[in-house]
This record gives C-alpha cells, structure tokens and sequence, in this order.
C-alpha cells in the first residue's frame, strides 16, 4: 500500500517521533507500506521549520532583553545567525536520514500546466479555496494523481492512502471532496482507490497497527499488572500532569455548553482505572500499547457575567474570580471524559513514546 503525507502531518511533530510517526515508519521499515512525501512537502516543511525557529530565536532575544530590563543585569544573547543556519542545516540532513533509513520515495513537481492550474484557480475548484489560495495544494493533488492507475478493475482497494488534514482535500469526516472525487472519476481513475484520513493517528487506528504474535500474552499479563516495571496508571498520570494540564479543549467534544469560553484543563484527578487495554508489536524491538479511561478533569472557562445570572442556580458553574474584568468570570467545572491514549515501549519496558489520540470519541490532533 503506498501512502503520501501532506505538510501538516510533518509540521506537527517536527522530529516524526511520536507513537503514530513511528507505526507508519516501522510499516515502512518491514516494507508493509510505501511512504511517498512529494519534493513540495520536503521544501515546505523546511520552509516551516525556518519560520518557526526564527519566531523562538526572536521570542528568546525579546525576553532576555526583559529580563535584562527588569533585573538591571547583562545576560549575553546567547543565539546567533550562525546558529540558526546550523540548524536549519542539521534538520536538512535529519530529514534525509529519515528518508534514506526507511526508504522513503521522494516525488518530483508535477509536471503540470500553468495554465490548468490557473482555470482552477479561476473556477476556485478544490483544492483551492474561496479566497483564489491553493496553489500549493493544486502541486500536491496533482502529486497524489500521479500515484494512482487509471484502472477500474484494481484488486487492492484503497490504492493509495492520503494523510492531510487540510480542510480544502478532504470533509469533517475524512471523506474526500466531492469536487476531487469528481475530477477523479472525470479522469478515469476510480475515486475508490484513494482514502483520506486527516490525521496519522486515524490512520494508525484504522488501517496501520500491525498484529504480530504473543500480543493476547502481553496484553493478558498487562491487564493483571504483573509486570512491576511497568506500571500503566503511572506513565499516562504522569504524561497527562506534564502534557495535558493547561491544554485548550473543545466545547463540543468534550459536551460543554457554547458560553463557556476557552475551556482548558486545569487539574485531573489520578483516581482512574484504565478499562481497555490492547497491544500491537510493530517490531522484535518495539511494542504498541492503546488504552482508554474514564477520568475526572477540572476544567477552568470564562464565563459572560450576563449569561450566568441569566442561568438557574442549580445550573451555575463554580466561580473561581467573579471579577475576571468587567464582562465575564472565571468559572470552573468537573467533567469525566474518555481519555485514549497510545504508549511506545521498547522490550526492555522502557517508554519511548506516549501521546493522546482521542477525547471521547474525537481524534486528537497536535499542531504548532
């Protein structure tokens, strides 16, 4: 099966070094999968990590100035041109170490009109958008075209696997655009043959684990704690305390009421039992293991002063400062959400990775 990732897969998680970055990469490894990343994405993602390391290089200059302001001290500026170059240079070579470690296939520009691209631009026909912006996104469909076969009769469906989470590709639900499903279909492929998933961990949770042997052993011993090195609740509180806390949720996912305003995490009680438990080997050396809990979270909000007197008292959230400012309150709730997580570990028990990748029932999703 042959995947390409889009840009901001890869700008999520910079150093591709998360459990779902690293399930894709051992399919890869084992030759399960054909990962193909267009030259577009490569110099894109470049160009991305560029910007976001001058926005840091500046942001350090800014507060050391601060603080030599504030403190009447002289703390040098430790941060160089030079140093910014160095790093640009070092990612380069990271990245073609990546792609030489596990086999990854570089694609070339599309060799495609520059007249088509503007009728499309013109028609604003996905991917491009309302505002006429899309070009990058017209080179990278135009990339995953080529990876199809104009054949209706193909014996693997899908044929190809398509990770963005751009909004101009693919619906809320991972579906793909009607409008590339036409052209599709126009242009005699079989729209059936590409699938679209909006982040690597629906992919991972979807079609990428891969099931070896012995896991219904591992999985057995895990759920009756017996292995004393590792302990299941301590890593998740511990990831969560460290990662989750000060996090920004959605109203939706997570059932809250529109009015309460910027939700975020604020505390989370350790009192949970994790309740499912599976595990998937994606190497001799490395082992995959999901769980899911229900965990009682403080989430803190904001609050319109109007909206809460205008609420019944029994339906009124506490007030943590009701004098925020002149217009709303900081407020606070108790919600229990089902929290999935994924957790990397060599055979040696150690954790090489730990994310988050759903809340309830959404699909977490990581991005600068």
């Amino acid at each position: 099966m042959k995947i390409i990732i889009d840009t901001n897969i890869i700008i999520a998680d910079y150093r591709m070094a998360s459990p779902s970055f690293q399930v894709l990469l051992e399919n890869c490894k084992n030759e399960s999968v054909q990962l193909i990343i267009p030259q577009i994405v490569i110099d894109e993602t470049i160009n991305k990590f560029t910007e976001r390391l001058e926005s840091a290089i500046n942001t350090t200059y800014k507060e050391i100035k601060t603080l030599n302001k504030i403190t009447g001290s002289d703390y040098p500026l430790p941060l160089s041109g030079a140093v910014l170059e160095a790093e640009i240079q070092r990612y380069k070579d990271y990245l073609n170490e990546i792609i030489t470690t596990y086999k990854i296939l570089l694609l070339p520009y599309p060799e495609t009109k520059h007249s088509k691209i503007a009728r499309r631009a013109m028609n604003r026909k996905k991917p491009f958008n309302s505002n006429g912006a899309g070009y990058r996104d017209t080179l990278i469909w135009e990339s995953v075209k080529q990876l199809l076969t104009r054949d209706q009769e193909i014996l693997i469906l899908p044929e190809l696997i398509f990770i963005s989470k751009d909004s101009d590709f693919a619906t809320p639900d991972s579906q793909l655009h009607a409008d590339l499903a036409d052209e599709l279909e126009e242009e005699l492929y079989n729209p059936e043959s590409l699938r679209i998933f909006l982040t690597l961990n629906e992919y991972v949770d979807k079609i990428g684990k891969i099931s070896l042997e012995q896991v219904e052993r591992l999985e057995k011993k895990l759920k009756s704690k017996e292995f004393d090195d590792l302990d299941l609740n301590s890593i998740t509180s511990k990831f969560l305390f460290e990662n989750f806390i000060g996090t920004e949720l959605n109203n939706n996912d997570i059932d809250l009421p529109d009015w309460y305003d910027e939700p975020s995490v604020q505390f989370i009680n350790q009192g949970y039992e994790i309740e499912d438990i599976s595990v998937r080997k994606l190497s001799a050396l490395k082992i995959l293991i999901d769980v899911s809990f229900d965990c009682d979270v403080h989430v803190d909000f904001y609050i319109s002063k109007m909206e809460y007197y205008s609420m019944d008292d029994e339906d009124r959230p506490s007030i943590i400062n009701s004098d925020w400012n002149d217009y709303v309150m900081w407020a606070q709730t108790i919600e229990t959400i089902n929290i999935s997580m994924s957790i990397l570990i060599n055979s040696e028990m150690e954790v090489l990775g730990c994310e988050i990748t759903k809340i309830n029932k959404s699909y977490a999703q990581y991005a600068e």
